[in-house]
């Protein structure tokens, strides 16, 4: 199986900046703006849905009892926010060579 690729937001502004042929500089701070907004929205509870791609979502997840794996021993695990991603089924034809 194919490893992923670490992908830092400068990786990322050169990479979009190269393929759509724009500066650096302009690809930056629209990447940027675009974390914000997600972040923003995210914040306010709000999903976020890219089109052709996925919803980007907060989800609950509930206190619980887990177990140290070294000791065995059990601790309490907090109730904490975590995020959610769901793919569209294009997103998935399209990653299965559909």
């Amino acid at each position: 199986m194919a490893q992923g690729r670490d992908m830092s937001t400068p990786d990322l502004i050169r990479i979009v900046g190269k393929r759509a042929d724009v500066p650096q500089k302009v690809t930056g701070e629209v990447i940027k703006e675009l974390q914000k907004l997600w972040v923003e929205e995210l914040s306010e509870g709000n999903t976020v849905t890219i089109t052709g791609i996925g919803n980007i979502s907060i989800g609950e997840r509930a206190a619980r009892v887990g177990r140290n794996p070294h000791t065995g021993a059990k601790i309490k695990i907090k109730a904490r926010k975590s995020l959610k991603f769901k793919g569209f089924p294009s997103l998935k034809r399209l990653i299965n060579g559909e």
